[in-house]
């Protein structure tokens, strides 16, 4: 599916995130967005046996509720793959 929509992209992240899938109970979570980094570092990432260069990246922490009703702080992690705009 092609779409332009950023909710897309949201409900993807949503939808494969493996900790809200162990949980049964949470079905919502809370972004921490003014706890963002950004890492400019030149890096690699490996996906389907290459290599892939990441010229920028994004650590966005999120909070969610676990089924034993603890507070649980992960990161999803965004790479740019390229040049990073230049």
């Amino acid at each position: 599916m092609v779409t332009t929509d950023p909710k897309d992209l949201g409900q993807l992240i949503f939808d494969e995130n493996p900790y809200i899938k162990a949980s049964p109970t949470p079905k919502t979570l809370k972004i921490i967005i003014d706890e963002t980094e950004t890492s400019y570092r030149d890096m690699q990432w490996y996906f389907k046996n290459g290599s892939n260069y990441v010229a920028k990246a994004l650590r966005i922490p999120y909070r969610y509720t676990d089924k034993d009703g603890r507070d649980i702080v992960e990161y999803l992690l965004i790479g740019f793959e390229g040049s990073g705009g230049d």
